[in-house]
């Protein structure tokens, strides 16, 4: 089954690099599952890896072997690699970072300097209308917003806004409200309150921010981790094992069809550095000119994720076999793909 992936030698540097492709989507530190946005790299990076060992199926007609056998040698391995990378950076970062992030401050020319929450925790108003934020006692405060493309009319937003203006209750009912929902820490806002010149300081322009990256908050209350860190991850896993095995579909299905193999190829070659280099491109055309930057879209593919993640089921046996029951759905689809192709001359299925 190695004749699959010819030459050995790069096909195992091809391995190191998808582990650590897996390994950077997961974010590990300082915020565990902070870089969905570059998993869309590998998505459109897919059809290359499919083309490779399918190529080379040639090699394996010879043998007294079933499609069904040599299937999973042709499509499992890629993806396997990917999980292996994501899945340890996921449960590494968030089981073994030292810090778990509280806030962290950032600044931009439309999105002035702020404190804020990790990116999947914030929200989008579709209709650029955020909810205001009320206490339990009347006191009302807007939203930190910010837009994240340019003449869209979706404002991005967060519900555990430190208000600038806001009294030192409101602050310490907001930073109570984050610890229970982000960091599954309960604590009344009344023992923040009695505390809270030890944990936050108001800035001139009204704003507030934590003292020492929330240090002090940290040696207080030793538990805080960031909460719910597992549907997200199974989401992501979701999103890369269905668009691997669709992926490898078409270009069955495409072979199968009798489209030229000196299109994948050429597909094979060009993929690889084209999409990454696209990538860094358009964000930098975008940036330039004020459309967006790469922390607003990585901000909104946290958001996505985190809203596709909240649809599956919190319960671990239900939302595992979930997962697994679509991505062996997938995986049949694309194995009857394969078995109805039939390799005729070296580089094409037929």
């Amino acid at each position: 089954m190695l004749s699959l992936y010819r030459p050995v030698p790069i096909a195992a540097i091809a391995a190191v690099i998808l582990v650590f492709l897996g390994f950077y989507v997961s974010g590990f530190y300082p915020e565990p599952l902070s870089g969905p946005v570059y998993m869309f790299w590998i998505i459109g990076l897919s059809p290359a890896f499919i083309v490779w060992p399918a190529r080379n199926v040639f090699h394996l007609d010879h043998l007294p072997v079933t499609r069904r056998r040599i299937f999973p040698y042709l499509s499992l391995p890629v993806i396997a690699l990917l999980l292996i990378g994501f899945m340890g950076g996921t449960i590494g970062g968030n089981t073994l970072s030292p810090r778990s992030p509280l806030r962290e401050y950032l600044g931009t020319r439309e999105c002035p300097f702020y404190t804020r929450v990790p990116d999947r925790f914030l929200n989008v108003a579709w209709d650029g209308v955020p909810p205001a934020i009320t206490a339990p006692w009347g006191e009302t405060h807007e939203p930190w917003t910010c837009r994240p493309i340019r003449g869209r009319d979706a404002l991005m937003y967060s519900p555990f806004s430190l208000a600038a203006g806001g009294s030192r209750e409101f602050v310490a009912w907001q930073l109570s409200r984050e610890m229970a929902v982000i960091y599954g820490v309960e604590v009344a806002p009344d023992n923040i309150a009695a505390r809270l010149d030890r944990y936050v300081e108001q800035r001139e322009n009204g704003t507030w921010a934590l003292k020492s990256w929330g240090d002090p908050l940290r040696a207080d209350f030793p538990g805080l981790r960031l909460q719910d860190w597992v549907r997200p991850m199974a989401a992501c896993v979701l999103i890369l094992g269905t668009v691997w095995f669709l992926s490898t579909a078409w270009i069955i299905y495409a072979f199968y069809r009798g489209v030229p193999p000196t299109f994948f190829s050429l597909l094979g070659r060009v993929l690889p550095p084209a999409i990454p280099i696209g990538f860094v491109a358009v964000l930098v055309w975008l940036g330039e000119y004020g459309y967006t930057s790469s922390w607003k879209l990585t901000a909104m593919a946290n958001i996505l994720v985190r809203r596709f993640a909240d649809l599956l089921p919190s319960r671990p046996l239900a939302l595992w076999s979930v997962v697994g029951v679509v991505l062996v759905a997938f995986y049949l689809l694309a194995e009857a793909a394969f078995r109805r192709a039939q390799a005729s001359t070296p580089g094409k299925i037929q």
